[in-house]
């Protein structure tokens, strides 16, 4: 047992059986890789306190059984790597990708990926989708991710990039329980007096991206940026919109991207999101553009209170502005096994009489079944 802080200069590599922290900050030197053979245990006393954490900056830490986090953090900075080789338990927890480097943290679980009772996996992707990966941030599944009882995953793209790096989940399965979310709502690219990214906003404009923009009326030197993106492959995020100098107004953020390949299924009862964000300020915020969420599977099922949106922002409520453009949603899966009843939506935000934002892309792209075993019978 130790207390206080623990520093060890020079420290490059380290092996242990297990590794359990209790109340605790605990975090290696940089460039450290660490080997734990059987378990790691995080357990904090704070709720959701980042102070009882496991920090990784630059490092990699491979664990050959289960990860548990309880009332406490797991927090992956810089170019970093964490590969469980069991299941990856949180429980009103903090797991955390941030601070990229040139290249973003991966997460890996040989299990599963649990978050439970209100716990947050934060993913921040790194400025580009890398050249060879073509990914700005990476969490590796080999069972299920599963979202249980008020859990978030916030996946973030990088917000100042001019392309905008986007992570990607891969796993077996996703459940998205009711009351959870994946939730990239005006994350991306970022609103202001002039918006950010390829279809941004100029003053009073909504942001384009699968749709465009709404502008005022009354200004018609300023314009919303143009459509892009790919409708059949989504990754890029949404852009911002813009407001105002004087008075002070902003344009909502754009959404960010859900970037999901899942082997079998794809469960939403719950809400993903990448809806653009709404304009604030005075009278002249337009809305950001929405995001993209880009799925692929065998089976997409989920109930009728289920959530899958792409939407424009709004401008400011009862403003003089644009609304954003919708944002570009794809979804590949066998036909017959589409069984989701919950909403699906790219549409175009509110803005003034003739300034809406126009409705973004929706893709169903039909596939056939992978796995071994399934015979088809035609007579």
């Amino acid at each position: 047992p130790h207390s206080g802080q623990w520093q060890s200069p020079g420290f490059t590599n380290w092996t242990a059986n297990t590794l359990t922290l209790t109340s605790a900050w605990f975090r290696f030197p940089v460039d450290c890789r660490v080997f734990i053979t059987n378990g790691v245990t995080v357990f904090g006393t704070n709720t959701l306190n980042v102070r009882n954490r496991l920090e990784l900056k630059n490092n990699t830490l491979q664990c050959g059984g289960n990860l548990a986090v309880t009332n406490g953090a797991v927090m992956l900075f810089g170019c970093s790597t964490l590969a469980v080789g069991g299941t990856l338990a949180a429980t009103n927890s903090r797991v955390m990708l941030c601070e990229p480097g040139a290249t973003g943290s991966i997460l890996q679980c040989g299990g599963r990926l649990e978050l439970n009772y209100g716990s947050i996996l934060h993913v921040q992707s790194a400025p580009t989708n890398d050249a060879t990966t073509n990914y700005g941030a990476l969490v590796s599944v080999g069972d299920t991710i599963s979202l249980q009882i008020n859990a978030v995953i916030y996946p973030c793209a990088y917000v100042t990039a001019v392309n905008g790096g986007a992570p990607l989940f891969r796993c077996r399965e996703l459940i998205v329980a009711a009351g959870t979310a994946v939730n990239g709502e005006a994350i991306g690219y970022r609103g202001d007096s002039w918006g950010t990214g390829p279809g941004a906003g100029q003053y009073f404009c909504g942001a384009s991206h699968g749709g465009r923009g709404g502008t005022n009326r009354d200004y018609i030197a300023y314009v919303s940026g143009p459509t892009y993106g790919n409708s059949n492959a989504p990754v890029q995020p949404g852009s911002g919109g813009g407001g105002a100098n004087s008075p002070a107004a902003f344009g909502g953020n754009g959404g960010s991207v859900i970037w999901i390949e899942a082997q079998d299924g794809i469960t939403v009862d719950g809400t993903l999101t990448v809806r653009g964000g709404d304009g604030s300020g005075t009278a002249y915020g337009g809305g950001g553009a929405g995001g993209s969420i880009n799925l692929s599977c065998q089976r997409f099922k989920g109930d009728a209170g289920g959530v899958v949106q792409a939407s424009g922002g709004n401008m400011v409520a009862g403003g003089q502005a644009g609304g954003g453009g919708g944002g570009r949603i794809r979804i590949k899966r066998v036909p017959f096994w589409h069984t989701f009843a919950g909403s699906i939506a790219v549409t175009g935000g509110v803005g003034m009489v003739d300034g809406y934002g126009f409705d973004g892309t929706l893709v169903l792209e039909d596939t056939m079944p992978t796995k071994a075993g399934i015979i088809l019978i035609c007579r």
